[in-house]
Order: C-alpha cells, then sequence, then structure tokens
C-alpha cells in the first residue's frame, strides 16, 4: 500500500517475475479495454473521461477474465484493486464460483 507513484506498480512486477505469478494491472487493462471499439470499451473510456470510478461489477468481471485466461499461472497478483472490505468479499465470491465452474 502506498501513495501515487511511490512504486507499488514496479514492485508488484518485480514480486511476479521473482515467483511467477501473474502481474495483472488494473490499470493497463481499463486502458486496453477503453481504447476498444466495444461497447463495455466504450462506456469505460466514457466514464473515465468524466474522471469517474468504473463499476465495481465491470472491474471483477475484467480482472476474471483476466485470471481465467492464464490457467497456467502460479499465482496472481493484483495490483491497483480491492480500495474496500466490501469488494474483496465480492471478488473472493466470484472468483471462488468461477474455479469451480471450472
Amino acid at each position: 500500500m502506498g501513495g501515487p507513484g511511490c512504486g507499488k506498480g514496479t514492485q508488484c512486477k518485480n514480486m511476479a517475475t521473482k515467483y511467477g505469478f501473474c502481474h495483472v494491472g488494473l490499470g493497463q487493462l481499463l486502458r486496453q479495454e477503453a481504447q476498444r471499439s466495444t461497447q463495455r470499451g466504450r462506456k469505460i473510456h466514457n466514464i473515465m473521461l468524466q474522471g469517474l470510478l468504473v463499476p465495481m461489477g465491470i472491474i471483477l468481471d475484467m480482472i476474471c477474465n483476466a485470471m481465467l485466461s492464464r490457467p497456467e499461472s502460479r499465482g496472481f497478483l493484483i495490483d491497483g484493486f480491492l480500495r474496500e472490505l466490501r469488494q474483496a468479499k465480492e471478488f473472493e465470491r466470484i472468483v471462488t464460483s468461477a474455479g469451480q465452474q471450472r
């Protein structure tokens, strides 16, 4: 944990490399999606232009998709997400149910 620009993302990448985990950067996922010409991409782009927070449902869906696309990973380091306890609980619920469906 730390303020903007203090190196959290850099440390996350370093740890992912060192321990063989997959680094999932939320900022990068959002920027990539915002550049796509999909309905969700346009929605994210508009939300970000207004300086608003992207809804938790969209964020959780994107993170889960990123994780499910890397089944070979030993684990995941998620950078830029889980700012509140309710987000952590919802994330755990979704990831657990996705894992049980596999």
